[in-house]
């Protein structure tokens, strides 16, 4: 089973899912694009998404400090989350994690949280058993488990 990734898409050097990802809590549903960031060890849902999702963010409260580039933010975890992935033969793939919100701690930082990316990270490799295989001669890039 291969979940396919874009090695480029809107003018940016990122591996990016090829398709949208499902993620739903029992609040609601939403689709939304992740980056696969190899370089972050957490999966985490931005600001918006997790908005969008209706995740009572006034109940987190297990958190932790958390880099994205070279700042640090609050991040909060959440443990109702499933995300459901498309396979390269069409098949649709569930997969349930805990993942870290960031959330902003003051009105100016809103903005510059509102710019973050949703990033599928390293722990999802780890914890769901998946590989990633890259040869960017060739412009292909999959998850395989």
């Amino acid at each position: 089973m291969r979940i396919k990734l874009l090695t480029y898409l809107e003018e940016k050097n990122n591996l990016y899912l090829n398709s949208s990802v499902l993620l739903k809590t029992p609040h609601k549903k939403v689709v939304t694009k992740f980056i696969l960031d190899t370089g972050s060890p957490e999966t985490i849902i931005n600001y918006t998404d997790a908005l969008r999702l209706n995740i009572p963010l006034n109940n987190l409260t297990e958190s932790k400090i958390i880099r994205v580039g070279s700042r640090k933010y609050h991040g909060y975890f959440y443990d109702r989350l499933s995300m459901t992935f498309i396979t390269t033969d069409k098949k649709q793939i569930e997969e349930k994690m805990r993942i870290i919100i960031v959330r902003p701690t003051s009105f100016k930082d809103i903005e510059e949280i509102d710019m973050l990316p949703t990033l599928l990270g390293m722990n999802f490799l780890k914890e769901k058993g998946y590989k990633l295989f890259c040869d960017f001669s060739k412009d292909e890039a999959y998850l395989e488990k």
